[in-house]
């Protein structure tokens, strides 16, 4: 299966110990996950996966549906 997603490393200084990739669908440009990874250790961090969108006080952010381990272990869900 081909992806059709745009990578976008971050580095964000107050994480300094976090490896933090942004995914983008190339078909509408909205964010559709996130990985963060420790910098000490590549195989430790977690990948989240978006879906919607989530309002608060007029604040919009994308929604997390899922949660996994870099393994793709399965932690977790808001459905």
């Amino acid at each position: 299966m081909l992806l059709r997603v745009l990578k976008l490393p971050l580095n964000l200084k107050r994480f300094y110990f976090l490896n933090s990739v942004i995914f983008f669908s190339k078909k509408d440009h909205k964010d559709i996950g996130l990985a963060m990874i420790f910098s000490t250790n590549s195989d430790k961090g977690e990948r989240l996966a978006f879906e919607g969108v989530f309002k608060l006080n007029n604040t919009l952010t994308p929604r997390v549906r899922h949660c996994k381990k870099l393994n793709n272990e399965y932690m977790e869900s808001d459905i």
